[in-house]
């Protein structure tokens, strides 16, 4: 064989090898579930730092839930540094209502006697009111004095504010409010923990709340508040009408490196879903999982919002008994487990077809992994009750 000969053979099997690994490459990069990833909006990638092996790990209690948090801080005395009971939601006048049940107190009394740190949570989930509160100084300064008066309270050790919706004109009054409570808490040795909705760009076309995210200024919450806690789930909300990602972790790597931007890394509290969402339809006939009529939006921004949308969330205690009932195929997207499965309805006479999107041991470590890889301060679970083991280390 010729000098030429051997460098054009040379040359083939080069080429042949180079496309044969790329052609790999793509094979490994490319989901096994219903298509292709989609953009999560544009951001910032995480850059290694610090790690994080010793993670602040707390738990939210909703109000309507007191007897199940209550039961999960006993099993998971070991793993909790501190709960946050919601206790308070705001009235239009200003009022602070209390909202526990009788039985918080026993979730009190356990979290001390266990010294575990108690952060009442105080909700809000409409603007109109808060806007009622803001511009009107009777009520503003009847809000402020009944939560100075929670900050007396000696069985807490700060307040976590939940508001998950205001209106951009009221931004000054708002971070007027954020200050006097840093002040006042602070004063008496006490936390201010802001709960924000997630964020990962300061250019992102946000498909929802746009003014709650213009007005939690991450910066400006970090100089004042002792922990920003980001609720990194709800990437596909329960009004889709097509099953997808709650908290996919590709999504959550641009939050944190976002909030790297922020937030001092102690400050940065990562909140992890322990919840899950079932998609459902019906039908005449009975179908195999491949056959089942849905198709997984893995971008958020492609899936339509319909409020009659059949989606129904889920304790973890309920999935496992789902999965132990019926038959189905298992899939992994994103760090979240994906069951499929069908169930003959004999009062119907149909057929349901279920897409069950949810959280495991594996994707509660994996997040509580990615809080680690960028020295964040803890995380946070909404929420504590019948979770099972996942708050366990495997």
């Amino acid at each position: 064989m010729t000098r030429t000969k051997r460098i054009i053979l040379f040359t083939i099997v080069f080429l042949l090898l180079f496309f044969l690994i790329q052609i790999i490459r793509v094979g490994l990069n490319t989901p096994s579930y219903y298509g292709d990833v989609g953009d999560a909006g544009t951001g910032t990638t995480i850059t290694p730092t610090k790690y994080n092996n010793n993670l602040n790990v707390c738990g939210w209690i909703p109000e309507w839930a007191p007897v199940d948090g209550l039961a999960s801080i006993k099993y998971n005395l070991n793993e909790l540094d501190c709960i946050s009971p919601v206790m308070y939601d705001l009235q239009a006048d200003g009022t602070v209502k209390n909202v526990a049940r009788a039985s918080n107190k026993a979730i009190i009394d356990t979290a001390k006697a266990n010294k575990i740190k108690i952060y009442p949570t105080v909700i809000l989930f409409d603007h109109e009111i808060f806007s009622k509160i803001l511009e009107n100084e009777t009520n503003y300064q009847k809000y402020m004095t009944q939560m100075i008066a929670i900050a007396d309270n000696p069985d807490f050790d700060g307040i976590d504010l939940d508001y998950e919706s205001t209106k951009l004109r009221n931004k000054d009054k708002y971070n007027e409010m954020i200050i006097t409570l840093s002040n006042e808490l602070h004063k008496r040795n006490k936390k201010l923990i802001v709960t924000v909705l997630s964020k990962w760009g300061d250019d992102v076309a946000y498909a929802s709340l746009k003014e709650t995210r213009q007005v939690q200024d991450w910066t400006f919450l970090g100089t004042y508040a002792d922990q920003i806690r980001i609720m990194a789930y709800d990437y596909t909300y329960s009004k889709s009408t097509t099953p997808g990602p709650i908290g996919p972790d590709f999504w959550i790597e641009k939050i944190l490196a976002y909030a790297k931007t922020k937030l001092p890394d102690e400050k940065i509290v990562l909140g992890i879903h322990l919840y899950s969402y079932r998609w459902r339809s019906t039908g005449d006939s009975k179908l195999t999982t491949d056959q089942m009529p849905f198709v997984f939006a893995y971008d958020y921004s492609t899936n339509a919002y319909d409020e009659k949308a059949d989606v129904s969330s889920f304790d973890y205690e309920t999935v496992q008994k789902i999965i132990r009932e019926n038959k189905g195929s298992n899939m992994t997207f994103a760090s979240e487990p994906i069951f499929i499965y069908q169930k003959f309805n004999a009062e119907t006479n149909l057929y349901e077809n279920n897409v069950l999107v949810y959280m495991d041991q594996a994707g509660v470590l994996a997040r509580k992994k990615l809080a680690a890889s960028v020295n964040a301060y803890g995380v946070c679970f909404w929420r504590l009750g019948k979770e099972g083991n996942l708050l366990k280390d495997i």
